[in-house]
């Protein structure tokens, strides 16, 4: 999938407007979020065209229930879940977009 066809879809309450980064799994977008309206860093994971319609399901269920567990979590090292879903074939993230730098050390 080509990632840099994505700019200008809308994922929930978010509109893709930059590619930042991606990986083997998905890519990290710049995003604008309508509600509440800021700017926020959207993870779109990839489709896996290899699965099953059973083995997409069971994904994104384990999807569901990690993201779930995340968006539990509060601690200064662990970044926030305002957000998560699924459309059209994509699970997404919705996370804050900090500027500047990377978080690896």
């Amino acid at each position: 999938m080509n990632p840099e066809a994505l700019i200008g879809m809308k994922l929930g309450t978010c509109t893709l407007q930059r590619l930042i980064g991606q990986g083997g799994m998905g890519a990290v977008f710049l995003a604008q979020q309508s509600r509440p309206r800021r700017q926020v860093a959207v993870k779109v994971l990839f489709p896996m065209a290899s699965l099953t319609p059973h083995q997409l399901a069971a994904f994104l269920e384990r999807f569901r229930r990690e993201t779930d567990a995340a968006a539990s979590l509060e601690h200064p090292n662990i970044m926030p879940v305002y957000e998560y879903g699924e459309q059209q074939g994509l699970a997404y993230l919705v996370m804050p977009y900090i500027s500047g730098g990377d978080t690896a050390r």
